[in-house]
Protein backbone atom coordinates (compact mmCIF):
# COMPACT_ATOMS: atom_id res chain seq x y z
CA UNK A 1 0.00 0.00 0.00
CA UNK A 2 2.79 2.43 0.90
CA UNK A 3 4.50 1.77 -2.42
CA UNK A 4 1.29 2.74 -4.23
CA UNK A 5 1.00 5.99 -2.26
CA UNK A 6 4.65 6.76 -3.02
CA UNK A 7 3.98 6.14 -6.72
CA UNK A 8 1.00 8.53 -6.66
CA UNK A 9 3.08 11.21 -4.94
CA UNK A 10 5.71 10.96 -7.64
CA UNK A 11 3.27 10.64 -10.56
CA UNK A 12 1.05 13.58 -9.61
CA UNK A 13 3.56 15.78 -7.77
CA UNK A 14 1.70 15.51 -4.48
CA UNK A 15 3.02 16.75 -1.15
CA UNK A 16 3.42 14.45 1.82
CA UNK A 17 2.34 15.73 5.23
CA UNK A 18 3.93 14.21 8.31
CA UNK A 19 1.03 12.62 10.21
CA UNK A 20 2.99 12.03 13.42
CA UNK A 21 2.51 15.60 14.62
CA UNK A 22 -0.53 17.01 16.34
CA UNK A 23 -3.70 17.64 14.36
CA UNK A 24 -3.03 21.37 14.76
CA UNK A 25 0.45 21.02 13.26
CA UNK A 26 -0.88 18.88 10.41
CA UNK A 27 -3.61 21.43 9.62
CA UNK A 28 -1.10 24.29 9.74
CA UNK A 29 1.17 22.47 7.28
CA UNK A 30 -1.74 21.53 5.01
CA UNK A 31 -3.14 25.07 4.95
CA UNK A 32 0.30 26.47 4.14
CA UNK A 33 0.68 24.06 1.22
CA UNK A 34 -2.81 24.77 -0.11
CA UNK A 35 -2.52 28.55 0.29
CA UNK A 36 0.58 28.53 -1.92
CA UNK A 37 -1.49 27.06 -4.74
CA UNK A 38 -4.50 29.31 -4.15
CA UNK A 39 -2.38 32.44 -3.76
CA UNK A 40 -4.10 33.40 -0.50
CA UNK A 41 -2.37 36.39 1.06
CA UNK A 42 -4.03 36.31 4.47
CA UNK A 43 -4.14 32.85 6.06
CA UNK A 44 -7.49 33.74 7.65
CA UNK A 45 -9.04 35.18 4.49
CA UNK A 46 -12.30 33.35 3.71
CA UNK A 47 -12.30 31.37 0.47
CA UNK A 48 -15.92 32.32 -0.28
CA UNK A 49 -18.23 35.03 0.92
CA UNK A 50 -21.20 33.80 2.91
CA UNK A 51 -24.57 35.51 2.85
Amino acid sequence: MLDEYDRLVEEFGLSVVNATGSITDQQRTFRKLVSQHLEIEDEYEPLVELG
